[in-house]
């Protein structure tokens, strides 16, 4: 559980990054 927390926050921080990013590229296109 502890090694899965770490990947979980990597994750949701990634998610959020990448979705700001490919809506704006989305939104330009």
């Amino acid at each position: 559980m502890i090694v899965s927390q770490p990947i979980i926050m990597g994750v949701l921080n990634v998610t959020p990054d990448s979705f700001s990013d490919g809506g704006k590229f989305l939104d330009a296109s």
